[in-house]
């Protein structure tokens, strides 16, 4: 769970994570599915429910629609958008506990929210004029550079990005947090203390924080770098710690060293290539929205709020209950013995198969603590924020203008970071630890072959037994961008049919899931940087892998998109 006070800190992270993809975090579903573009853009109105099943028949007439129409009629998990809807109302209870207890803590975090952007628009509009004049003191600089080697890559050119994000992978913070973006809790303190007690861990890296913090805005002339936050304080204190303290520590503990390795650590002098022009800056700046975001969130923030709720409520009704993760627990053990089984004793995936670790997501409960939680912690600190930028000179204030003019707007600044209804499953290869979604336990119909998917980059990894297979998925597409999903879905395929003879459990095409909120379907993904095939593809080819008959649409649609999307690769 992400946490607000962070200033841009988390909005940067964020993009951090999508910059590096040298982390190799493998997902089934590749990117947000509410947002999801690969064919198409997701549209609630172009599909239409047959009977009760979760199928919903595409009424268009493309030989697309007609294929996903043939090869998808038998799914029953309902379209993502229609499940959302669907558990948008609250439950018994539910209403009069988030009034009580999370209304509350929304309005006066809006509230704070606020006068923040009053300040900082004022600010703004007061030093703006001199920008043309502002020459960045050398951390400033490199803050701003690092900024745009996760946002704006282009603009430090493409060897000194590749130099600078490859010096980052190397870090030993940086594997921690690939680790901990899978396992969260206290994977990452670890990972970086491997000596030390979880406690002990949380003392020094919370230590290590305030005192960089203290060192980083000094030389950045502001406060820019605030991570402060009571799970700190906590630390500090040396007073129990819970998993969202841990993981609030983990979050501060990443950003600090992430800044501090490419301002004054050895990724500096990386960075110090390149020398980016003040009126490209300026630039940025004015092409950007800020103002204008500054000014919305200045004004009434109910429709923030009631977005909130809706999201609490859907999260409420989808997220797993206990006992529907002790069911799903047995269900992962099941596709782990038919994926192991589907490798062989003697290949080196199998005891790393055999020993992947399932992190598996947060109860209702769970989820409301951790909410609660970082609200009533970014709350203590929030108030300073708006007194520490009136303090901020014309180059602070600069510094600031252009982190934030290069950073996505966040509209749903409340709670969008701290609710997670997207499918998000994923898969570090190299520890064999894998993140399961709340969808995946919730539809194991569709989960356990998402859960073999993920395995299915384990043994793309580690496997030395097919070699065929990885070459053969890949030689069907133009790119090969596309090898490692397409192997993980082939991998999942040929599991989920062991499941069905060994063990009876029949699954779903979960190429079909995804496909089913795509506007335009294709057998082609127009998102040239996105590893994963097209849905549709993806639904042909687990369609075909699981021994059923080719449709002749498909067949007609592969011949006009792609000829060898149903060749065999047994």
């Amino acid at each position: 769970m992400r946490h607000a006070h962070l200033l841009f800190l988390g909005s940067i992270l964020t993009a951090g994570a999508l910059a590096l993809t040298g982390c190799k975090e493998d997902t089934a579903a590749g990117r947000p599915i509410i947002k999801r573009t690969a064919g198409g853009t997701v549209d609630a109105k172009t599909s239409e429910k047959i009977e009760s099943k979760g199928f919903q028949k595409k009424t268009g007439t493309t030989l697309a629609d007609q294929c996903y129409n043939e090869i998808c009629k038998d799914n029953t998990v309902p379209e993502i958008l229609t499940l959302l809807k669907d558990k948008e109302t609250p439950g018994p209870g539910m209403k009069d506990y988030f009034t009580k207890n999370l209304l509350p803590l929304l309005t006066e975090k809006s509230k704070n929210a606020q006068k923040l952007a009053e300040v900082r628009l004022a600010r703004l509009e007061a030093t703006e004029k001199n920008f043309q004049n502002v020459v960045l003191n050398p951390a400033q600089d490199q803050t701003v550079k690092t900024v745009m080697l996760l946002v704006k890559p282009e603009m430090l050119g493409q060897d000194v990005s590749k130099e600078a994000m490859n010096l980052l992978l190397a870090t030993d913070f940086q594997k921690a947090k690939n680790s901990y973006t899978v396992k969260k809790g206290a994977s990452y303190l670890q990972a970086l203390y491997k000596d030390k007690t979880i406690e002990s861990a949380a003392l020094s890296e919370a230590t290590y924080i305030q005192t960089v913090q203290a060192e980083l805005n000094k030389a950045l002339g502001g406060s820019i770098m605030n991570v402060d936050n009571i799970s700190l304080q906590k630390a500090v204190h040396q007073e129990a710690l819970t998993s969202d303290d841990l993981e609030a520590i983990s979050e501060s503990g990443y950003g600090i060293r992430l800044f501090e390795f490419f301002i004054s650590g050895p990724g500096a002098k990386s960075l110090a290539q390149v020398q980016l022009k003040s009126e490209d800056l300026i630039k940025i700046y004015q092409n950007s929205t800020v103002k204008a975001n500054l000014r919305q969130r200045m004004g009434s923030q109910e429709a923030v709020i009631a977005s909130c709720e809706k999201s609490y409520y859907q999260t409420l009704n989808l997220y797993p209950q206990d006992s529907q993760l002790q069911t799903f627990k047995a269900k992962i053990e099941l596709v782990r013995k038919e994926a192991a089984a589907l490798v062989g004793t003697q290949d080196p995936a199998y005891n790393k198969i055999m020993a992947a670790t399932f992190d598996l997501p947060k109860t209702p409960t769970e989820v409301t603590k951790s909410w609660v939680h970082t609200l009533k912690s970014d709350m203590l600190y929030e108030p300073n924020e708006a007194a520490r930028t009136l303090n901020y000179d014309d180059a602070t204030m600069f510094t600031l203008a252009v982190i934030t003019s290069s950073l996505p707007q966040d509209n749903n600044y409340l709670c969008g970071n701290m609710i997670d209804l997207n499918v998000s499953d994923k898969t570090l290869s190299t520890e064999a630890s894998v993140k399961v979604s709340w969808l995946s336990v919730r539809y194991p119909a569709v989960g356990m072959a998402i859960v073999a998917h993920e395995l299915g980059h384990i043994a793309d990894q580690f496997s030395t037994g097919f070699g065929n297979q990885q070459i053969c998925v890949k030689d069907k597409q133009p790119s090969s961008i596309y090898a490692g999903e397409d192997f993980a879905d082939w991998f999942s395929s040929k599991t989920m049919l062991e499941l069905a003879k060994n063990e009876r459990l029949n699954t779903e095409n979960m190429g079909c899931f995804f496909a089913a909120s795509n506007q335009t379907l294709s057998l082609k993904n127009s998102d040239n940087k996105d590893p994963h095939s097209a849905d549709l593809y993806r639904a042909l080819q687990i369609h075909a892998q699981l021994g059923k008959k080719v449709p002749a649409t498909c067949e007609a649609l592969a011949k006009q998109e792609n000829p060898k999307a149903t060749e065999s690769c047994q």
